[in-house]
């Protein structure tokens, strides 16, 4: 119940942020909300403040363009990180298969900063990047403590699927606000929408296993209708692309591994048929602009001879151009060019997680994050494989089924590496080694 009561909370603190351009505004509400629904107690609980200290990362823009709320810049994520610092001190697990790669992570992230300060960057990107770079680890070990190899800890993975739903609805919410009343049938633009691809797997993954009340599933699958609405608004081609593949990628291996009726298989295409076709016809008759949408598909038709993604790929040139300066160093955390892609502007950024890395951190920072990402994914695919729990196979097929469609995501923008969602990729990659460990390390 108090995981419920502090839902609540957020989602009436994040209506409050769409008449509010003031964080502190946003701060008093949300801490007086939680404050009126729990008992201040409740607050030391480690588990609550792993949501509490989620909830930003989800709620909050990271792209400041409409000016409607507060986006989650430096001076918020600074003071989540020297909490994030304390809590894990407080409760250190080593007992990880990780250590070892988060401290030649770290220790590498050092010397590309250290670099960086030397060539004189701009402080904005050295700076951005390290706070970005350093939600890896943090994440992960945060992530981690909140366990204590008990039954009871699984319970947890339940509540954080019913977190990325809420989470979803408040994002999806503050989408179809822009459109209607910001942009007004334009296109909606926002970092947040990479995050509907989480929400929508666990409203999927919730009807499918957890849900046995007919009103909770038609809930549920309107939720996941409001995120296919917002996926459309937000006309992100790349996230498209990211979205079909964990979709496919989740039917399939729960269909192998959970469904051995031909009936149900075909009741559950029958389910993701009957949505989006909803999504179709509720988008047709709320558009303001169909040719928002043609323009955007229009590319396919023209091979992708357009301006847009002409740009792009020179920005990718010139990314390329400086990795090959110094490919096994990179050029050193903080390095910016420029591209005539955002108008002139210079950088600290490409479109393209992995070009990043290797422009910026060399051989050696590309070969760190495959082998964290290698190890990750086998893991995975150990627990869907070989797992004798049912609980941990769904959530083995969630979480690869999202990350996959991240990656490639991440092929079209920096959603691995440049954004403030890496302390997602951390908690994933924390909840994946948790079940790995407790199954096939501790009990053999």
């Amino acid at each position: 119940m108090k995981i419920l009561k502090i839902g609540i909370a957020l989602i009436i603190s994040a209506y409050a942020l769409i008449f509010s351009i003031n964080i502190e505004v946003f701060i008093l509400i949300s801490l007086f909300l939680i404050l009126l629904f729990v008992i201040p107690s409740a607050l030391l609980n480690r588990k609550i403040m792993f949501f509490f200290i989620l909830s930003p990362f989800f709620i909050l823009p990271q792209l400041k363009r409409y000016d409607v709320i507060p986006i989650l810049s430096w001076n918020i994520t600074v003071p989540i990180i020297i909490l994030l610092f304390v809590l894990i001190l407080s409760k250190v697990r080593l007992d990880n298969s990780y250590n070892l790669l988060f401290i030649f992570f770290i220790f590498y992230m050092g010397i590309e900063i250290f670099r960086g300060w030397n060539y004189g960057y701009e402080m904005r990107y050295l700076f951005g990047e390290t706070i970005k770079y350093i939600f890896y680890p943090l994440g992960f070990y945060f992530t981690y403590s909140i366990f204590n190899n008990e039954n009871e800890d699984e319970k947890i993975l339940k509540y954080l699927l019913l977190f990325f739903i809420l989470m979803g609805m408040i994002i999806s919410l503050q989408i179809i606000y822009y459109y209607f009343y910001v942009t007004f049938g334009d296109r909606v633009i926002t970092r947040q929408a990479n995050l509907l691809i989480i929400s929508f797997i666990s409203a999927l993954a919730y009807i499918l296993y957890f849900s046995e009340d007919i009103f909770n599933k038609i809930l549920l699958g309107s939720s996941m209708i409001l995120y296919l609405i917002s996926l459309i608004i937000i006309m992100q081609r790349s996230l498209w692309i990211g979205f079909i593949i964990s979709l496919f990628l989740f039917i399939l291996l729960y269909q192998r591994k959970f469904i051995k009726s031909n009936f149900k298989k075909i009741v559950l295409v029958f389910l993701i048929f009957f949505i989006l076709f909803g999504t179709y016809l509720i988008y047709e008759s709320i558009v303001i602009d169909k040719s928002v949408l043609e323009e955007r598909t229009d590319v396919i038709g023209k091979k992708g001879k357009t301006f847009s993604i002409g740009a792009r790929i020179l920005s990718y040139y010139h990314a390329f151009r400086l990795f090959l300066q110094n490919p096994i160093l990179g050029k050193g955390m903080g390095d910016s060019i420029i591209t005539p892609y955002l108008n002139q502007r210079e950088i600290g950024i490409v479109d393209n997680s992995y070009l990043v890395v290797l422009w910026k951190m060399g051989i050696i920072g590309f070969l760190i994050f495959l082998f964290l990402y290698v190890k990750f994914l086998t893991q995975l695919i150990k627990i869907i494989t070989k797992t004798k729990f049912k609980l941990h196979r769904l959530f083995g097929i969630i979480i690869i089924s999202i990350i996959v469609g991240q990656m490639i995501n991440g092929l079209a923008c920096v959603i691995m590496t440049l954004y403030f969602f890496n302390i997602i990729w951390g908690v994933f990659i924390a909840i994946t080694d948790y079940l790995y460990r407790k199954e096939f390390v501790l009990n053999e």
